[in-house]
């Protein structure tokens, strides 16, 4: 459904058909948005635009979720909170989906920025799979899991200082990868560059229901995480070269 040549936005969904009412009746939706990239901007207004509308014409605007040490810095919690999102623990997860029925987050996490290059001198874009805790959530929610990858947001800002050891450790240690400098625009300025986006969003991930205590089983959970993880590389593998950036390459990332 559309493109994102000309600086502008686009969705596209997955399946044969006609592109529009995805939701099919589900009440629930979380959407996993890739890749995380240094800061992932977009996820808060991509759900905005009229593509978004047409393709979930019953859901109402999702709830963006952020990693919870955002909302410990000043500044930077007051612009993310003008923006409408909410910290990503669990009680918040689930009350915010609950009340909204749908929400929008990072899977990658903290983790995949501190694998994130960025620029156009970068060939592959890591994803990191290890955070599952949403898919057990939509499990036991019966939510349904819809994948969303971007193509030109992570390709926008780079981080200028490459000191993975001390960005991992810092990472593990506070929650945040430090030290970083994001580049974007000009090379140096801490703005992204002015690339195209195009959003490209898969059909919804429909989850089993949970067992008989009403918890999602760890088999389940496996399940559900290949099955979502197999139809982001194909959304990459299909849309890629049609979005601008045929020479990338996906990598997932287990640990």
């Amino acid at each position: 459904v559309g493109g994102g040549g000309g600086g502008g936005t686009g969705e596209r969904e997955s399946s044969a058909g006609t592109g529009t009412g995805l939701d099919g009746g589900a009440r629930r939706f979380i959407f996993g948005y890739h890749p995380h990239g240094m800061y992932p901007a977009a996820a808060c207004w991509f759900h905005l635009t009229p593509q978004f509308a047409a393709l979930f014409p019953s859901v109402p605007s999702p709830v963006t979720l952020g990693a919870s040490v955002i909302f410990c810095v000043p500044l930077l919690r007051d612009v993310v909170m003008w923006a409408g999102a909410r910290s990503v623990s669990r009680g918040v997860f689930l009350r915010s989906l609950r009340e909204r029925g749908a929400v929008v987050l990072c899977p990658g996490g903290q983790a995949e920025a501190v694998e994130h290059v960025g620029g156009d001198g970068d060939h592959e874009v890591t994803l990191c799979t290890k955070h599952r805790g949403f898919i057990r959530i939509a499990i036991e929610e019966g939510a349904s899991l819809v994948p969303v990858f971007v193509f030109g947001e992570s390709q926008a800002t780079r981080n200028l200082l490459k000191w993975k050891a001390a960005q991992r450790w810092t990472y593990k240690r506070f929650g945040f990868p430090m030290p970083f400098l994001p580049g974007g625009w000009k090379g140096f300025l801490p703005l992204p560059a002015p690339l195209p986006l195009s959003f490209v969003v898969g059909g919804p991930v429909a989850v089993p229901p949970p067992g008989p205590d009403g918890r999602a089983a760890e088999a389940d959970v496996e399940a559900v995480s290949r099955l979502y993880y197999r139809q982001i590389e194909g959304l990459f593998a299909r849309y890629k070269a049609s979005s601008g950036f045929p020479h990338l390459t996906l990598v997932l990332k287990h640990d």
